[in-house]
Formats: structure tokens, C-alpha cells, sequence
């Protein structure tokens, strides 16, 4: 298994702005990086879908009971005010944060 570079890697290049190099990494890597990021999506997704469900959470509440001001946990104005802080959050770690 050896990689080979040619003409057609050139040419795949410039007709579609990118190209594959195949067999370039043993199979065995490949399939330890696929094991690593599978857990790594499962807690991206986590951490992207959890301020939609307290949300939802608030919107619940608020259909079944209404709105009340009252400050603890369960209540609507705190789920939101968690949701908000989350994403506010997960902003920073995607924007602000890798530009340090």
C-alpha cells in the first residue's frame, strides 16, 4: 500500500478545487479517528441541542401554567435565563475563544 502522486490528483485539483489522496493513511488510523470524533460529535451535539431544550422547557411551562416571576429552578424566566447563558457561552467558545 503505497501512495503515488499524479496528474489526475492535479487535474481533480483544478476542476473541483479539491482532491483525495487515497491509501495515504494505514486503514487501521482511519478507523481510530472515525472511533474518536463519533464520540466527540455525539457531545457536540449535545452541547448544541441543549439550550433549545430548555427552551422548549420555558415554552411548556409557560402553555401550561403561564408566566410567573418567580426566581427558581423549573420556572420559565430561569430556564431562559439558562438557555441564554448556554448559548452565550457556546458562542464564545467557538468565536472569541480561538482567537486568543
Amino acid at each position: 500500500m503505497t501512495f503515488a502522486f499524479s496528474d489526475r490528483h492535479v487535474e481533480e485539483y483544478r476542476t473541483q478545487g479539491y482532491t483525495v489522496f487515497r491509501q495515504i493513511l494505514p486503514p487501521g488510523l482511519v478507523a481510530d479517528l472515525r472511533r474518536a470524533s463519533a464520540a466527540a460529535g455525539s457531545l457536540l451535539l449535545l452541547v448544541l441541542v441543549w439550550p433549545f431544550l430548555e427552551l422548549t422547557s420555558a415554552l411548556t411551562t409557560l402553555m401550561d401554567t403561564g408566566m410567573s416571576f418567580e426566581l427558581a429552578m423549573g420556572e420559565p424566566i430561569v430556564d431562559v435565563l439558562i438557555a441564554a447563558g448556554s448559548a452565550a457561552l457556546i458562542w464564545a467558545v467557538a468565536v472569541i475563544i480561538p482567537e486568543d
